[in-house]
């Protein structure tokens, strides 16, 4: 088995789909930078966009789902302060 067969087997579709709606939903308003910001002040928005487009060459590594996991969850935090 391939490691890309192996990383799309670890990463539901679902998920995935789930972890872009959220990056679509929650990357550009300005209360999402205020709420990054109050979470965790050394971690600035352009950081966070950084990791996104990291993220998709992460697809194609072995690490890709623990990493997109962590970003998952911390994107999840801020939206949920930012409601």
């Amino acid at each position: 088995m391939k490691v890309n067969d192996r990383v799309s087997q670890a990463i539901r579709p679902s998920r995935l789909l789930s972890f872009r709606n959220l990056l679509n939903r929650t990357l550009m308003p300005k209360r999402l930078e205020i709420c990054a910001q109050q979470t965790s002040p050394s971690f600035k928005t352009a950081e966070l966009i950084q990791l996104h487009r990291q993220s998709r060459v992460l697809l194609s590594s072995v690490a890709a789902r623990h990493c997109l996991i962590q970003l998952s969850t911390y994107l999840r935090a801020i939206y949920n302060c930012a409601k």
